[in-house]
């Protein structure tokens, strides 16, 4: 029966059913290889990609390589996701995950009706630079979560080990980070003392060490020699990162490694394995946490931080959240519009306390579900995640808790939230077939014989016939989704290329190069605000702003070697002195303007648009820009300041205290932008 069960399926169900136990093979890695399908293949290689993509210093971050892989595996996905909600393989997947893919298709579409009507719906399609978290990267999850069902079992366990040798190249990384301090061109670089690996935040390389070593304490009875090697270093690679939450993972883990090996007969080679991988994961944390206290003291940070530090700012973000959701409750406010729906109900307290602080997300990923799609959404949501789950999902199921536990306390990342969906949509598809069940021995041998010779009437040319526009059409989005991703890494070079320019003096190829990132990253408004900064930083300037100080938010998401505020020598106020004509002012003001449309509710665009219509003497723009950030965030200090030195200007000496009253509510240290500096105070040239 074999051959025709093999012929049935294409053989790789009934190879990974019949092969001999995985620690009997001397490769396991290359036997899964020569087994897996070329989809498995491809996947496997997009999350090592996914894991390990970085740019060095060619970019601005280690964010936009990342999500130009995943623009390729999720546009992969997304014929797959429709072949899925179509109906495509019901018997082999279940009538569950047919339906989950129908919820999915769902969420999508609401999420972009959300997009549509949001208060800045152009820029909720990409979401905030240097984040992704638009509607774009909710299509994408939806892709990459077909993928996943689509995987044969040989596939499912090479996504495992593509995870795990991400997160152990990520380790190597971070090893070289704390011991050489850094190394630049590689973009590694120690962040607040801590060791972020290629995931530029710690929060996310310690949430892939945990999803690493849940898998191979799941595995570790395999009693493979590689593994434990990759679980030291994985182990390292999380102490190394000083982050809570991950270590709390890998505690359950070893609880739960060690309780398996309770329940099994056979005294201590039964329990040998997980007494093993307990030691080397509680030993190579420490061992990390100790190389990071003596390279750095990083681990000062993980020791001294407190619940409160750890979760009280996320509370209140939360809270917020569900504050905005009242009053957007069937949609919300459209995908990464967290902030702007949100930074009015924080209250003063909170601005105070963390001053200059802006939760561009919830940092729990059904809290921005909630206020970027509404309630609808989160219904959407929930149902398509549940559905997706089943007791025996495999090894990759442990992914799913461990992935989730860094995804409810941080933001929605290009790392962690697609590694989320990936593993529930191959736990979705990991179901019980008919090829499996025959060669186990089922008991319903007939039935199961039954749904084989079903399946054999689809081998053939007729089958592949009925493929094809599936196979086509995957090809066509691979290529949009691969151009898409060049273009995004191509724009943030030229962006990263016009900063280090600017930095070298050299202004005019500083334009030039910003220009194309412009071009090229037409969806956000950064690129455009940097243009401002290079040309108000033009030689030969001149400007407003005489006998006041200013120290105003220069453009937002620009990077300066000195940006926005001036300072000049204290004098008596002038309600209407003369502006000069300066024309690289002008050209900043109309770059800023030019940013502020893309993302109009930008409450520190506006406050930069502000401070540099003061500057050019338009003093109504200029309130009117700062009312507008203001009508955002009512406790904005900066925007706060410029009222007050609007006012003052004017010669509303009442006006400009009322505001600047307001903005002591904030910071209590601030002083009056009129008043003259500290003798001996170095000048104020860019934000508090």
């Amino acid at each position: 029966m074999a051959p025709v069960v093999q012929a049935a399926v294409g053989g790789d169900e009934l190879r990974a059913a019949t092969a001999p136990a995985a620690a009997a093979e001397p490769h396991l890695g290359r036997a899964l290889w020569r087994r897996a399908s070329g989809v498995d293949r491809a996947v496997a290689v997009g999350v090592v990609l996914l894991c390990v993509a970085s740019a060095g210093d060619l970019t601005t971050s280690y964010w936009a390589p990342k999500p130009a892989v995943l623009a390729a595996l999720g546009a992969a996905g997304l014929p797959a996701l429709v072949a899925r909600a179509a109906g495509r393989g019901r018997r082999q997947v279940g009538t569950r995950t047919v339906w989950a893919a129908r919820f999915a298709v769902v969420f999508v579409a609401v999420a972009a009706v959300a997009a549509a009507q949001a208060a800045r719906p152009w820029f909720s399609w990409g979401g905030q630079y240097q984040q992704g978290n638009g509607w774009l990267l909710l299509v994408a999850l939806a892709g990459v979560w077909a993928l996943g069902t689509f995987l044969s079992p040989s596939g499912r366990r090479l996504l495992g080990r593509a995870v795990v040798f991400g997160a152990v190249v990520n380790a190597v990384a971070a090893l070289a980070e704390v011991i050489t301090g850094g190394v630049g061109w590689l973009g590694l670089s120690l962040y607040q003392h801590l060791a972020p690996a290629l995931q530029g935040n710690p929060v996310f390389f310690g949430g892939l060490m945990a999803a690493a070593l849940a898998l191979l304490g799941v595995e570790a009875d395999r009693g493979e020699r590689s593994q434990r090697l990759w679980t030291v270093l994985c182990a390292v690679g999380l102490g190394l990162a000083g982050v809570r939450m991950p270590l709390l993972v890998v505690g359950a883990v070893v609880v739960v490694v060690l309780w398996r090996a309770g329940r099994r007969r056979g005294g201590w080679p039964a329990w040998a394995p997980a007494v093993l991988f307990s030691a080397q994961a509680i030993g190579g944390i420490a061992a990390g946490s100790l190389l990071l206290l003596e390279r750095s003291g990083g681990s000062r940070r993980l020791v001294s931080s407190t619940a409160q530090g750890t979760f009280g700012d996320r509370l209140q973000a939360w809270r917020a959240g569900l504050l905005a959701l009242e009053h957007h409750p069937l949609l919300g406010y459209g995908p990464g519009q967290f902030v702007t729906a949100t930074a009015r109900y924080f209250p003063v307290w909170f601005d105070r306390h963390a001053a200059g602080t802006v939760f561009t997300d919830g940092h729990n990923l059904f809290v921005d579900v909630a206020v970027g799609t509404g309630a609808l959404g989160l219904v959407l949501a929930v149902a398509w995640m549940a559905l997706s789950l089943r007791r025996h999902g495999g090894p990759l199921l442990v992914l799913v808790p461990a992935l989730l536990a860094t995804a409810c306390i941080e933001p929605m990342q290009v790392l962690i939230t697609p590694l989320l969906f990936l593993a529930l949509g191959a736990v979705a598809g990991n179901r019980q077939t008919a090829a499996r069940a025959v060669a186990a021995g089922s008991d319903d041998s007939l039935a199961a014989l039954a749904a084989v010779l079903r399946r054999l009437s689809e081998a053939g040319p007729a089958r592949r016939r009925r493929l094809r526009p599936l196979t086509a059409a995957t090809a066509v989005a691979v290529a949009v989704g691969a151009a898409a991703g060049v273009v995004l890494v191509t724009g943030d070079v030229f962006y990263q290329r016009s900063i280090n320019l600017l930095y070298a003096g050299n202004e005019p190829a500083a334009h030039q190069a910003g220009r194309r990132a412009d071009t090229l990253l037409a969806l956000w408004p950064n690129p455009a605000a940097q243009l401002g900064t290079d040309a108000l930083l033009a030689p030969g300037i001149v400007s407003r702003g005489h006998g006041i100080r200013l120290n105003l938010a220069g453009p937002a998401g620009a990077t300066t070697p000195a940006s926005g505020g001036v300072e000049a020598a204290a004098g008596a106020p002038r309600a209407a002195p003369a502006p000069q004509p300066a024309s690289p002012l002008r050209q900043a003001v109309s770059w800023q303007r030019a940013a502020v449309r893309r993302d109009p509710t930008d409450f520190e665009l506006l406050t930069g648009l502000a401070g540099l219509q003061i500057r050019a003497g338009e003093d109504g723009a200029a309130a009117a820009s700062a009312r507008r950030a203001l009508a955002v965030d009512p406790w904005w200090g900066p925007a706060l300041q410029a009222m007050a030195t609007i006012s003052h200007l004017r010669g509303d000496q009442a006006a400009a205290n009322h505001w600047f009253a307001l903005e002591r509510q904030v910071s209590p240290a601030a002083t009056a932008p009129w008043a003259p500096p500290a003798p001996g105070a170095p000048p104020t040239l860019g934000p508090r």
